[in-house]
């Protein structure tokens, strides 16, 4: 119990305001790379019951997974 940690309620979350806190996590990574990343939420106000903590970490790590192909097909 001490290492494994709290399970958050899902609560609501707005989508557009959680992409754009993961466009400036992923910022640096993205720039190093020398990718291009493109984001167009102007119509998407949607909102969803999940983690957002969750939901942030996904979209992270699917950001970083394709910045390691970018590079990795550049370099080929």
């Amino acid at each position: 119990n001490y290492v494994r940690p709290n399970a958050a309620a899902p609560e609501p979350v707005r989508i557009k305001p959680l992409i754009g806190d993961v466009v400036e996590i992923c910022r640096p990574e993205v720039a190093a790379s020398g990718a291009e990343m493109c984001l167009d939420l102007a119509a998407c106000d949607d909102q969803v019951t999940a983690d957002s903590v969750q939901v942030q970490q996904v979209l992270v790590n699917l950001v970083h997974n394709a910045l390691q192909a970018f590079v990795s097909s550049d370099s080929e």
